[in-house]
């Protein structure tokens, strides 16, 4: 006779689940608020080349902190919930040494690339914010959503994060001086990597950084960082993608229209970040029960989600960053769809395949995706402008999704 659960067990977990939820959704959430107030002060501030220099900054930053993470957000909160203590922190240095070495070779080649792309006058503060945006890279916030540690989240990177931008604000108000903006986000972004590679680590960081063996920590990160840097070449690097050869008319009502999309896309990933480490902990059917449920939060996700980029994007943009700047309809019913894609996939991939060990068909998928979505990007972009642009980031999310589709069918045979 099988042994049942009691009462009080059940209401443990689901007390526990509930605090996991909460934390790992709920901050980044909380630390994307301050820049609802400091973008349209941008906005209003600079002109259309700047802003889309800035944008244009954002883009190729973020796609080098897709490079500089290295595969370790894809796979890391596995690994964590899967080891405890003294291997925990191995692994921490581990990645810190590797993905520090990486952004200190990337940094020059996107500083160069932004200097090609970028509008004149926007040359530093475009440089600056695609600095700055870089360092997330060494963000720790795998290490705790493995760890189920939404505590460490808030106090090394929420909070560091909301104080720079309530500072920057406060800066651009005075001065009027975009670059304090990346100058601030930099700062605060290290300071916070800084004092949890402390709390980590301690005194022995220097000594188990010494012992790093990068040879063979490269190779065994080296399918995982393929797969993310596949994904970033059409996500992360959207608004860099439309920039080349598009016209600053067109690249600054997109950027509009990418800024709310990824206000959107945070709900998103907290939610994943929130269900990964649930996912991982446990196996058989009720890992299997897990994952049906994580796809279903997706799925309802992304449908609430595609119908208000749908239905109120175009009128979101307008309000937050002017009329000038205002998105076409066209390019937010195509970041809808983009949208209700992203968070299919996201379920699919990193809480469905990624724990079921089916990493290469995460690794097709984001290829195929890159493959696509680049020339889409920018041959949308050109064409069509802003609803161009959009339209070639939900034709690259699509592929995604139905190529993971086919890698979970497989996957159950």
């Amino acid at each position: 006779m099988k042994s049942r659960a009691k009462p009080s067990e059940h209401l443990v977990v689901r007390v526990n689940f509930a605090r996991r939820l909460a934390g790992f959704s709920m901050l980044p959430l909380f630390s994307a608020l301050t820049p609802l107030v400091l973008l349209p002060l941008l906005a209003r501030m600079v002109s259309a080349e700047v802003w889309s220099s800035i944008a244009i900054g954002q883009s190729v930053g973020g796609f080098v902190a897709i490079i500089v993470s290295f595969g370790w957000t894809l796979v890391g909160p596995t690994l964590i919930g899967r080891s405890s203590g003294t291997e925990r922190r191995s692994l921490y240095v581990e990645s810190f040494v590797i993905r520090s070495i990486v952004l200190l070779a990337i940094l020059p080649v996107a500083g160069i690339v932004v200097i090609v792309i970028v509008p004149r006058t926007g040359l530093v503060v475009g440089v600056s914010m695609a600095a700055a945006i870089s360092l997330s890279g060494l963000s720790a916030s795998w290490f705790n959503i493995g760890a189920g540690r939404a505590v460490d989240v808030a106090k090394y990177e929420a909070v560091p994060k909301l104080v720079g931008t309530a500072l920057a604000a406060i800066g651009l108000a005075i001065f009027r001086e975009p670059v304090i903006y990346p100058t601030l986000i930099a700062l605060s972004t290290l300071l916070g990597v800084l004092a949890f590679t402390r709390h980590v680590c301690g005194a022995g960081f220097w000594t188990a950084a010494r012992q790093v063996a990068l040879r063979d920590s490269l190779r065994r990160s080296s399918s995982s960082a393929l797969t993310v840097v596949a994904g970033g070449a059409y996500s992360a690097s959207a608004v860099a993608l439309v920039g080349v050869g598009a016209s600053v008319r067109s690249v600054s009502t997109y950027v509009s229209a990418d800024k709310v999309y990824g206000m959107a896309c945070l709900t998103v990933a907290s939610l994943a970040n929130a269900l990964q480490g649930w996912v991982a902990e446990v196996g058989g059917q009720h890992g299997a029960r897990r994952r049906k449920l994580a796809l279903l939060a997706h799925t309802i996700v992304g449908v609430t989600g595609c119908t208000f980029l749908i239905t109120l994007g175009s009128q979101a943009t307008r309000v937050l960053y002017g009329a000038a700047l205002e998105a076409p309809q066209w390019a937010m019913v195509w970041m809808g769809v983009a949208f209700l894609c992203i968070s299919i996939n996201t379920a699919v991939g990193r809480l469905m395949l990624i724990p079921l060990g089916h990493t290469r068909g995460v690794l097709i998928s984001t290829v195929a995706g890159g493959f696509v979505g680049v020339p889409a990007l920018i041959g949308g972009g050109n064409l069509a402008g802003a609803a161009g642009g959009a339209f070639g980031l939900a034709t690259s999310e699509l592929v995604v999704l139905l190529v993971q589709i086919v890698a979970l069918m497989r996957a159950r045979d």
